[in-house]
């Protein structure tokens, strides 16, 4: 029996959609600004820092910016694990995510589910503290943005 501490995770994920492989991919563009951010990662990276911020106002595109790179980091082989502040925007960003074609799914609380098999999750913060925390093996391997 869980007690009322016993958190558990779930993941839902678009990749259990048999039409998953058969939905439109969009090609999206970066705009210029968001082509030198992404260089500016990528040389921040390179360098060898691992933690950096985004700061760019609302509606400049940072999930768009997000999306590319957890794409290029999903095609080295890493897991990512994408954390946001609200639950509005785990939908904005799930949706993005999968609108490029990546195997998306959210990881959320007092569900379960067996199969990790996204090569990105979605999630909030909270969940994502209560849950490496109780079930640090769901963040093996994984990038966190």
């Amino acid at each position: 029996m869980m007690d009322s501490n016993d958190y558990r995770y779930t993941v839902e994920a678009a990749s259990y959609d048999p039409d998953w492989d058969n939905r439109p991919v969009v090609d999206i563009t970066p705009r210029p600004y968001q082509v030198n951010l992404l260089r500016e990662i990528s040389q921040t990276l390179d360098r060898g820092k691992k933690r950096m911020a985004v700061v760019s106002p609302t509606g400049s595109g940072k999930t768009v910016i997000a999306a590319l790179l957890s794409r290029d980091l999903i095609a080295q082989g890493h897991r990512i694990v994408f954390v946001c502040d609200r639950i509005n925007l785990t939908n904005q960003s799930f949706s993005a995510f999968a609108k490029m074609g990546l195997r998306v799914g959210f990881l959320r609380a007092e569900q379960s589910h067996e199969s990790l098999t996204c090569d990105i999750l979605v999630t909030t913060s909270q969940t994502a503290k209560r849950r490496m925390e109780k079930y640090p093996e769901i963040f093996e391997d994984c990038s966190v943005a």
